[in-house]
């Protein structure tokens, strides 16, 4: 079966918090207690105070990896510095 883009796209942002987790090891920690949600709610991604990570498939599925972990760590650095 053919993946859909809710799939691709949650896959793509678990393969880019193991590249941040990978190049930005301070942030390895927040890569693995965050959860992923696809939602088309928001137009790139979003974090919230739990943790919870939401991001758009439509980007998640199309844009390139590298793009893609630039995102995650910015998302990741909202919790990090708790804004």
């Amino acid at each position: 079966t053919t993946p859909t883009p809710d799939d691709l796209a949650l896959a793509n942002a678990r393969r880019a918090l193991k590249l941040v987790s990978a190049n930005l090891p301070h942030l390895a920690g927040l890569c693995h207690a965050v959860r992923v949600k696809v939602t088309r709610k928001k137009p790139v991604a979003a974090i919230g105070p739990t943790g919870l990570m939401l991001v758009n498939p439509t980007v998640f599925a199309e844009a390139p990896l590298p793009d893609l972990a630039f995102v995650v760590a910015h998302e990741l650095m909202h919790l990090a510095l708790d804004t």
